[in-house]
């Protein structure tokens, strides 16, 4: 076991991290939209499943352009599939097509005498979220709601974020549903509720892991149950069988975040993807929990750096020149400094206006 020295926590030698599991920590997770579909069908009846998106897709292309006007690509999904209950699920990574597809009212009622259920996801994706924080228990979360929803016209969902929980206060994760409204009020920046200020921030997904990615976890010719880690084939009951975790022996489930192995392995996870940040796409920000954070760092968060400035210098290239209430964005060269030297930069400048302002 090795210790690193600039993190509180520990990598150990025997944990090997695949670039499987590298980059499904880096990707842009969505939940699939499931299309309940009655009559069902078939798991072979492929060339039907074929037809069934292709006349969705055209169905809501007119109405999706409409309210997406600035979306140029094709539409489509980058997969779809039958799943065993006979049901269409489909996986999008465009946020706004998968926006789109969370309301009820933008999805046809029935296609080629298919009736068709939207199986709403629970959340909208980060890229639509905010967190409200430091919320007081002394406001319940039902007036809160009742309020936000009365000031606030697309919101989606309004739920307790995990782990944010103490004594005194908790986060809020709220899903808004309308691109404008969710960046306005970013851009604001704070949030009046029953004559109280609270801060709003970016939602922030933290890393996942690809749990049988494990070195531990190569038994590949059976399905382990993660509960008692035997064979779920064997013909016994794996609702109530003994727990016993498959990675370390402990009395938790085997995806438990909580087990050691998996602790030391997601710690790992996290160092790889803190020291290669360049591997992360464009719109992907990874916050990094607590437990596995330098606390001489002051970011919280991992992103591209590289490509966060290419896409500043280009919104710096693209402004109206001609217009005067246009302003650049200007990259300061001392936005890199460390502390000290900035301290030192500011010191000498107010000496500076001191020494003119006398003369």
């Amino acid at each position: 076991m090795n210790v690193n020295n600039n993190n509180d926590y520990e990598i150990h030698d025997d944990i090997s991290i695949s670039k499987q599991a590298e980059n499904f920590e880096m990707e842009n997770h969505l939940q699939p939209h499931k299309f309940e579909c009655n009559p069902k069908f078939k798991s072979n009846d492929h060339k039907q499943g074929v037809k069934f998106i292709q006349e969705f897709l055209r169905l809501i292309t007119n109405d999706f352009r409409k309210q997406n006007s600035i979306y140029s690509k094709p539409l489509g999904f980058e997969t779809w599939w039958i799943d065993r209950n006979g049901d269409i699920q489909a996986i999008t990574n465009e946020i706004d097509l998968y926006v789109y597809l969370c309301n009820e009212e933008h999805i046809p009622k029935e296609i080629e005498q298919i009736k068709i259920t939207l199986h709403l996801p629970k959340h909208l994706s980060p890229q639509r979220s905010i967190m409200l924080k430091w919320v007081s228990y002394l406001i319940s979360i039902e007036d809160m709601s009742e309020e936000l929803n009365m000031k606030f016209e697309s919101i989606y969902s309004i739920q307790e974020s995990a782990g944010t929980k103490n004594s005194r206060s908790l986060n809020l994760r709220i899903d808004i549903q309308d691109r404008k409204e969710y960046n306005d009020i970013l851009n604001n920046g704070i949030i009046n509720l029953s004559g109280t200020i609270f801060n709003v921030d970016e939602y922030r997904l933290a890393p996942k892991l690809l749990i049988c990615t494990i070195n531990i976890c190569t038994n590949l010719e059976s399905d382990l149950c993660r509960r008692c880690s035997e064979d779920r084939n064997n013909d016994k009951d794996h609702k109530e069988c003994e727990i016993c975790c498959h990675h370390c022996g402990g009395n938790h489930l085997s995806t438990d975040y909580n087990c050691a192995v998996i602790k030391e392995y997601r710690s790992k996870v996290i160092f790889e993807i803190k020291h290669h940040p360049e591997r992360l796409p464009p719109n992907v920000q990874l916050f990094i929990p607590s437990q596995y954070r330098d606390p001489r760092e002051r970011s919280k968060v991992i992103y591209n750096n590289k490509v966060a400035n290419h896409q500043s210098q280009i919104k710096q290239q693209q402004y109206n020149r001609n217009d005067n209430n246009a302003w650049p964005n200007l990259n300061f060269p001392f936005q890199n400094m460390s502390t000290t030297t900035f301290s030192i930069m500011n010191n000498n400048l107010n000496e500076t206006i001191k020494q003119l302002v006398t003369t």
